[in-house]
Order: structure tokens, then C-alpha cells, then sequence
């Protein structure tokens, strides 16, 4: 006989995903025998016999929204993403990819990549399955760039006064190597003799 609204059946529960029902099979297709309530499908006609029965819960992957924090940097206008500057959002879904992530710029920086939090945690590429069952943020992680500083000695010459003049001028420059930014590099070098000795 078909199945009536005689009981119901209590709901599973799974991680980011929400019970849309029991099924004759595993194929989506199949015939609904549960509502996602747990209560029997009206019109049902799952057969109750004296052998053993199996029906099969369904499932919807939950969709989350996830954030893109610049962290210091710009966010360009990305392909499925809303907003751009310091902060964008997109909504993934569990079990799916994050597909495509924003590519931010920062003056002075190069870009190291997504991770799920300032410092340590996980880094989130294109490929990286979405796991986390909550509203969540990525954070841009970043490199400072070394630049080398020259200073060219210009036609300068190179006798022993001028010599003397360039390890001055080296030890003044290493003396304010603090207060250069980014991790600048000096080079030794001379510079033209203006005295005598």
C-alpha cells in the first residue's frame, strides 16, 4: 500500500549541507518517500513489505559567504566577486571550490596568497575545497620587496683621499640604514674627493 502521514522519521544532520528528504535510491531522480520535515511523502508509493527497506537521505551543499580582506592592499574588480578596494564578497558553497580568488596589489609588496587568517592558518588557492560551515574571511598575505639602492660616484676618481672619503660615506650610509624603508641594500661606493688632507 502507499506510504501516508501515519509517522515521521527524525532528520540527520550533516556539516554543511541541509536534509532536503529520503529517497527510493541515491539517485537524485528517484521518487521523494520522506519530506525534509521527516514526515512521510504525501502520494508516496514506497511498498512496505516483509523484506528489509533502505531509503536514502538527500542533501543540499549550504552556501556561505566568504570575504576577501586586502590586508593592507587593493582589491581590483574580480569576476564573480562583489566590491573591490580594501574588502570584496562571494558566496561559495561546502564541498565546492573556491574557484576564483582576487589577484590585490600593494605598493612595496608582492603577494604571497590567501590564507584563512593574518598570520599561520591555511592557504586558500582555486583548487581548495571550501570547509568551513560558517560565514568566513580570507586575508591577503604579503612580501616586502628588496630594493638595492646605487649611488653612482659620477666621474668621481679613485686615489687613496678618495678612497678614505667612500668608507666615510659607507659607514654614514650603514648608520642610517634603520631609518630606510622596505629593506633597502647599500652598495659601497666613492664619491668625488672635495678635500685635501
Amino acid at each position: 500500500q502507499a506510504c501516508t502521514n501515519a509517522f515521521t522519521l527524525t532528520k540527520p544532520t550533516r556539516t554543511g549541507y541541509t536534509f532536503t528528504g529520503y529517497k527510493k535510491s541515491q539517485s537524485a531522480s528517484s521518487e521523494l518517500v520522506f519530506e525534509a520535515s521527516g514526515a512521510a511523502a504525501s502520494g508516496s508509493t514506497l511498498l512496505f513489505t516483509a523484506n528489509d527497506t533502505t531509503i536514502y537521505a538527500h542533501w543540499s551543499a549550504n552556501p556561505y559567504e566568504v570575504t576577501a580582506n586586502a590586508n593592507s592592499g587593493s582589491i581590483p574588480a574580480t569576476t564573480g566577486w562583489t566590491g573591490s578596494g580594501n574588502t570584496a564578497k562571494k558566496t561559495v558553497y561546502y564541498d565546492s571550490t573556491y574557484s576564483t580568488l582576487p589577484a590585490p596589489t600593494r605598493t612595496g609588496y608582492s603577494f604571497t596568497g590567501w590564507y584563512t587568517s593574518t598570520t599561520g592558518g591555511s592557504k586558500i588557492e582555486t583548487t581548495t575545497v571550501v570547509k568551513t560551515a560558517a560565514a568566513h574571511t580570507i586575508y591577503a598575505r604579503w612580501s616586502a620587496v628588496s630594493y638595492t639602492l646605487t649611488a653612482n660616484a659620477n666621474a668621481g676618481a679613485g686615489d687613496q683621499p678618495l678612497h678614505r672619503e667612500s668608507v666615510f660615506l659607507e659607514r654614514a650610509i650603514a648608520s642610517e640604514r634603520v631609518r630606510l624603508a622596505m629593506g633597502l641594500n647599500i652598495r659601497p661606493i666613492q664619491t668625488r674627493h672635495l678635500m685635501t688632507e
